[in-house]
């Protein structure tokens, strides 16, 4: 496996816009996974390419309905239909909570644009990447047509 290249697309593309023409015309979830060492957004690269390829693993073996892509070098994106909503929440929450490492945290925004074009999507991305980032729990669902946070989890148990 290429770690700079975890993709699910054609010709091995890291282009988000080739993610969302997957869905084109359909509602989807957009779920970001960043990882970063505790206390620090700098450091421990090894350890991070090695979760980064693990997790990456897991999630394609167990979720056959996803789509996905490296958005940054420590970070993924992965994409489904809305309609596996709750099988994904809770299966990306197991597999997070599994991936647990002492020197690393992961910071996961799963969110859903209120429109289907892919301009809606685009927006819709780089806000749950804005988001992502600051975040201080492993895992936060976002309704962007109401900005309104949904439900925490810390590693896979929801705290709200």
């Amino acid at each position: 496996m290429n770690p700079d290249h975890l993709t699910t697309l054609p010709n091995h593309s890291l282009e988000l816009v080739e993610l969302f023409k997957l869905f084109d015309g359909s509602e989807i979830l957009i779920a970001e996974t960043i990882i970063e060492p505790i206390g620090s957004r700098i450091g421990l690269l090894e350890e991070r390419g090695a979760w980064v390829q693990s997790f990456w693993s897991d999630v394609i073996d167990s979720l056959d309905y996803v789509h996905g892509c490296r958005f940054y070098w420590d970070s993924m994106i992965f994409c489904c239909d809305i309609n596996y909503f709750e099988s994904f929440v809770n299966i990306y929450s197991d597999i997070l909570k599994r991936k647990s490492y002492e020197k690393l945290v992961s910071k996961t925004v799963i969110g859903y644009p209120s429109g289907k074009s892919l301009d809606e999507k685009g927006n819709t991305m780089y806000q749950v990447d804005e988001i992502t980032r600051h975040i201080d729990r492993d895992v936060a669902v976002y309704d962007f047509e109401k900005s309104v946070n949904l439900s925490k989890f810390i590693n896979g148990i929801n705290v709200t």
